[in-house]
């Protein structure tokens, strides 16, 4: 990324890779039940597909999985999404404190930056301080995905005849996105 400017809230991140983030996107209700239960997402009280996406520093996509059925954790989503294969020794991943992935991480040398799991009884002022610090600098991943499902197509609930497709739609709206202007100046 030798000559691209990044934004000044990664700037002090040298070694920043990628800002990761899952999302889900409604499908409609399958009638087969073991299908229904297989995407069905309590989270988001539909059934729906899950997709890893991964933010750039410089703001755009430079990693979108394949489509997942939403019984699949962050974790698996990320081990199995093949984007370690991308990751070198050194390299830094942000990510929301959902993803519990360190231990995959550390395996490659790569380092994780997340907010740390704070209990109510024992919030402390560093703990916090550090929580916002992590979720100024994510909340931009989270605009990226706003973008993306700014797409008509991916506003409305996907009709189980693009099942097959549902990763290659995602993938190509992602790179429509990285053609819009970026997110935030640099």
């Amino acid at each position: 990324m030798e000559g691209i400017s990044r934004p000044k809230c990664y700037v002090e991140l040298k070694n920043l890779r990628a800002i990761i983030d899952c999302t889900e996107l409604y499908i409609d209700t399958p009638s087969r039940p073991s299908s229904q239960r297989n995407t069905y997402s309590h989270y988001k009280a539909r059934n729906t597909f899950k997709v890893l996406v991964l933010q750039s520093p410089i703001c755009h996509f430079n990693f979108v999985s394949n489509a997942f059925s939403r019984s699949i954790s962050d974790k698996e989503i990320v081990q199995k999404s093949g984007f370690i294969d991308f990751l070198e020794e050194g390299d830094i991943v942000m990510a929301d404190k959902g993803f519990n992935i360190q231990d995959p991480l550390a395996i490659h040398g790569v380092r994780l930056i997340a907010p740390p799991i704070m209990r109510k009884e024992n919030v402390s002022a560093c703990a916090s301080t550090l929580t916002r610090r992590v979720a100024a600098k994510r909340v931009h991943v989270e605009r990226m995905i706003r973008k993306l499902k700014s797409f008509k197509i991916l506003r409305k609930c996907l009709l189980l005849t693009f099942k097959g497709y549902i990763s290659s739609i995602v993938k190509v709206i992602a790179s429509l996105v990285n053609l819009q202007p970026c997110i935030i100046k640099t």
